[in-house]
This record gives C-alpha cells, sequence and structure tokens, in this order.
C-alpha cells in the first residue's frame, strides 16, 4: 500500500466514525419531547445533561471529520490514492490505518470527556449550583 491509499483509507474510516458521533448527537431520545425546553417551564437538570452530551457529540463528529478531510486533502495532493511507490505490505497497510483511526478515536473521546465537563460546569453555574 501507498502512503496516499493509506492516508485515503483513513479518511474514510474516519468518516464512518464521524458519521456515527453526528447521529449519536442528532438522533432524539424517545422519552423526551420534541422541545427539550419548553418554554413555560424551567429546564430540569436532566434536559440539560441530554442537550450537553449531543453537544458534545456533534463537536466529535466535526472534529473527526475534520481529520477525516484533512487527511483526504494530503492524500490527493500528493498525487491521489494509486500514485507512488507500492511497499507490498498490505497487512502492514491495514494494521496501521486501523491504529490510527483507533488513535483518532481515543483523542475524540478524551476531548468529548473535556466537552462534557465543560459544559456541566457552565450550565452548573448558570442554575447557581455553583460559584464562579
Amino acid at each position: 500500500m501507498t502512503t496516499n491509499a493509506i492516508l485515503t483509507y483513513l479518511g474514510v474510516a474516519l468518516t464512518f466514525s464521524a458519521a456515527l458521533f453526528l447521529l449519536l448527537g442528532i438522533r432524539r431520545r424517545r422519552e423526551h419531547s420534541s422541545n427539550v425546553i419548553q418554554e413555560n417551564r424551567e429546564p430540569l437538570q436532566d434536559d440539560l445533561e441530554v442537550l450537553a452530551t449531543r453537544y458534545a457529540n456533534i463537536a466529535c463528529g466535526a472534529l473527526l471529520l475534520a481529520v477525516a478531510l484533512a487527511a483526504e486533502l494530503v492524500s490527493f495532493a500528493k498525487g491521489g490514492p494509486a500514485y507512488g511507490e507500492r511497499t507490498g505490505n498490505v497487512p502492514g497497510g491495514i494494521l496501521e490505518i486501523a491504529i490510527a483511526t483507533l488513535v483518532c478515536l481515543i483523542g475524540c473521546l478524551v476531548a468529548r470527556r473535556f466537552i462534557l465537563r465543560r459544559l456541566r460546569w457552565r450550565l452548573g453555574v448558570q442554575r447557581g449550583l455553583r460559584s464562579e
């Protein structure tokens, strides 16, 4: 496999991972109504937690999509997936793609954790549960 092919396949794998995060962020839970925060009542803490989780999932999906786009752009800037010398080590290339995807997903989950912590802290400050 060439380096460009590895970058192309990495971009495809990250695009599918980003699609999963975006679907998790966009989907609605069945027990919640169409408007999570209604006009006539104060939002519940559970509603705010659901919103924070949805925003964090959408942010992670966008982050993975940006990394996938960068990998694709670098691959095509170097001449495309078929350009370059072949190494003949296809299993090694597949392992490299899997490890790179796993590292990107771990980084994304760490970023998601920080995003969730920050959003929960901001929600707590807005609700008056914590001091600034």
